[in-house]
């Protein structure tokens, strides 16, 4: 399924608003959940962000949620995408288009990352 979005043209409009909302995530205030954060290097090539949206979400939605979301000036400056230089980070552009592909999810929580690490592996030296 592939839904492309051109400039901000009548059709490209929905009905999700968006905004910032402050929160203090687990990961960055509990003592052996951070360390596990910066043991696998997340503090620097990640940042945790909380949006809101104002409506009601349902399935037959997504697209206009997507497109919302990805158009939404709010949205772009929260969501961030690594420069890959010197822990750097520039804001999302404008959306010209977008493509949304359904995934299977059969994985709901982070169990799966604790076999990596039974298994001995480490992180990378920095």
């Amino acid at each position: 399924q592939k839904m492309h979005i051109q400039g901000e043209s009548e059709d490209c409009k929905g009905s999700f608003k968006f905004e910032e909302v402050d929160f203090s995530p687990k990961a960055l205030s509990d003592a052996s959940a951070k360390e596990l954060w910066e043991k696998w290097g997340l503090d620097q090539n990640s940042y945790i962000k909380r949006l809101s949206f104002d409506e009601f979400f349902s399935e037959e939605q997504k697209d206009v949620f997507f497109k919302d979301l990805f158009s939404s000036e709010i949205a772009r400056k929260a969501l961030g995408i690594s420069t890959g230089r010197n822990n750097s980070w520039t804001s999302v552009g404008p959306l010209t288009s977008y493509t949304a592909t359904d995934l299977t999810a059969t994985v709901t929580n982070l169990d799966f990352f604790s076999k990596i690490n039974d298994l001995g592996a480490r992180p990378l030296p920095a």
